[in-house]
């Protein structure tokens, strides 16, 4: 499949992806991203889904991984699969963390909402312009 740009609908829409996913508890196994105008795969993680399906109890942005293993990117304009900088998985998706002074012993820089590690298992690359992976995500991803 070839993705090409529009810039008639979302503003999404200029930057595309062939595999352009707003929940990442979904399971992409053995797919194949070619020739997109941008990414292969592209994580758009919001705070809170919004538009039509608005529900500020569902957090994309903190909600774990599903299954990235044995996806392939080739010839796409940008990068293979790009995170964004605000994904950090956490047992509960919608609160914050927040450092838990309540032990002086052993405080917990993450209180009650520890960290999930987000594992994207055997992606291979080839020929996308810029690399294979771009993320700007900070932690366990």
């Amino acid at each position: 499949m070839i993705v090409k740009k529009s810039y008639s609908f979302m503003s999404s829409d200029v930057f595309p992806a062939a595999f352009y996913i707003t929940n990442p508890n979904n399971h992409l196994i053995n797919n194949r991203a070619h020739g997109s105008e941008r990414y292969g795969f592209q994580y758009d993680l919001g705070d809170s889904v919004k538009e039509v399906n608005r529900d500020s109890t569902i957090c994309p942005s903190g909600i774990p991984l599903g299954t990235f293993y044995g996806n392939k990117a080739t010839s796409n304009q940008f990068y293979g699969l790009k995170i964004p900088e605000n994904y950090h998985p956490r047992t509960k998706p919608c609160e914050d963390t927040r450092f838990d002074y309540s032990d002086a012993a052993e405080p917990a820089p993450y209180g009650s909402n520890k960290p999930i590690c987000a594992v994207f298992e055997e992606l291979s690359c080839i020929r996308n312009s810029r690399s294979c992976v771009v993320s700007d995500a900070k932690g366990c991803v």
